[in-house]
Order: structure tokens, then sequence, then C-alpha cells
């Protein structure tokens, strides 16, 4: 992975945690994006370039606990996503 690359997941990283923490102090939907991108100390169309809705933060974080790229990889390609993602 090169550096932009390396750079552009520590700013996920710190974002999602950023949002997650405001999430738990004040209410998922009484935080704002604009919240979260002071927060985080980036600009909003920065934030918004990497995560267009604050819904997909929350499933960012959700799909990379459940490692479900790699699941739904490993399986057949013609296995239905029911079956491919699993318990």
């Amino acid at each position: 992975m090169g550096l932009r690359e390396l750079k552009a997941a520590g700013t996920r990283e710190h974002v999602i945690g950023v949002a997650l923490d405001l999430f738990v102090a004040q209410g998922y939907d009484e935080t704002t994006m604009e919240q979260i991108a002071e927060r985080a100390e980036i600009g909003c169309s920065t934030l918004y370039r990497y995560f267009p809705t604050k819904d997909l933060l929350i499933l960012d974080l959700f799909t990379r606990s459940m490692n479900l790229g790699a699941r739904l990889r490993a399986g057949p390609v013609e296995e239905p996503l029911t079956i491919a993602s699993g318990p």
C-alpha cells in the first residue's frame, strides 16, 4: 500500500472514531456530518468524499468488523448472498 492509500486509511479510521464518539455522546440522529468534520479537523467536503452519508460511516465499521468482503469473496461466484454472508 502506498503512502496516499495509507494516509487515506488513517483518515477514514480517525473519522469513524470521531463519529462513534459523537454518536455515543449525543446520539446518532442528533449528530451532524458538520459536527463530525469539525471534530475530526477536516473539511466537510473531505468528509463527504470519504463517506457520502452518515449511514455509510456505520456500515463501513460493520462490514469491516464482520470481514464481510473477504467472506463474500471466499465463496463461489454463483452462491446466493444469503448463504455467502453466513452467520
